[in-house]
């Protein structure tokens, strides 16, 4: 949705670059076939963009709306502006000043963050980071103040890019990684007590993705807490489970995987819809039910 702030979040190898790069080129597409006509910016955190993936992505496009696109409606990398921030201070510069430039000089109509936790798990995450070791000890921040600046760096990036949408009326999506919860929460629990549908455990499933009756139990949550659960306007987690308990390495093949693309919440669908979804070389397809249980 333009004009808000949408996050994706799965665990590695749920597919969420996949779908970052596959909408850069949707971004592309004329409006009569569901684009804008318009450039994304493709800002990474971790690893430069996948342009052989890209292209790929690129030609699938092509071939498939072949029959549709006119002679000006250009598919092609040069659609995509990509840059890569490796620590926090490049990242809050980029965002705060260089973005806002290339969106006004550049047609843009998608800005794409991939991921939103790296940096900010690099800088904050162990006492013994560069920016802990950088001050004195009698500046050096630890535990609630140190998670304090943290929820306070949070809120500054998301109202950056929540402005950045509405001025511009562009679509703001960013990928979010997991974190791994050790006391976890048996939603198909019967009996609940008073006290705990007051916990954030039990409250959980409805924003975090996991731990809801059509999962089961789960001990994943959404990277940056709930701090960061309050700032994105939408989000939508990636669920990848084996089809069968004897399917345990990554290097099985695709069909050996269940892939669910959940709606937490989000103002534009209801929540808790789900849909099974494939990634194939010419990009992720939606699955039909019927085709799945197969």
């Amino acid at each position: 949705m333009t004009g808000g702030l949408t996050e994706i979040v799965g665990e590695s190898g749920a597919g969420k670059t996949q779908i970052l790069l596959q909408l850069c080129c949707a971004i592309q597409l004329p409006r009569s076939l569901g684009g804008l006509s318009k450039t994304a910016v493709y800002i990474s955190t971790v690893a430069p963009i996948s342009t052989p993936r890209l292209i790929q992505l690129l030609s699938s496009f092509r071939a498939r709306f072949a029959d549709n696109l006119q002679p000006d409606d250009e598919l092609s990398t040069d659609h995509v502006l990509s840059i890569t921030c490796g620590d926090l201070e490049s990242q809050e510069h980029i965002l705060n000043y260089q973005l806002p430039v290339v969106v006004e000089k550049n047609n843009v109509g998608l800005v794409v963050l991939d991921s939103v936790a790296a940096n900010f798990r690099a800088e904050y995450d162990g006492a013994t980071s560069s920016m802990l070791k950088s001050e004195t000890p009698q500046k050096r921040k630890t535990g609630p103040a140190l998670l304090a600046e943290r929820g306070k760096q949070l809120v500054k990036m998301a109202q950056s890019l929540r402005n950045l949408a509405r001025l511009y009326n562009i679509a703001v999506v960013v990928a979010n990684q997991v974190s791994d919860r050790f006391e976890c929460f048996n939603p198909r629990q019967k009996s609940v007590s008073d006290g705990e549908t007051m916990t954030l455990d039990h409250q959980s499933k409805w924003f975090t993705g996991w731990g809801d009756e059509k999962h089961g139990v789960d001990n994943k949550v959404p990277a940056l807490g709930l701090v960061w659960t309050n700032c994105v306007g939408a989000r939508i987690a990636l669920h990848k489970n084996p089809k069968s308990n004897n399917v345990s390495d990554q290097s099985a093949s695709e069909s050996s995987w269940e892939r669910v693309m959940k709606v937490v919440f989000a103002p534009w669908a209801e929540g808790g819809t789900v849909c099974h979804y494939t990634i194939e070389p010419d990009g992720v397809k939606g699955v039909a039910m019927r085709e799945f249980q197969r």
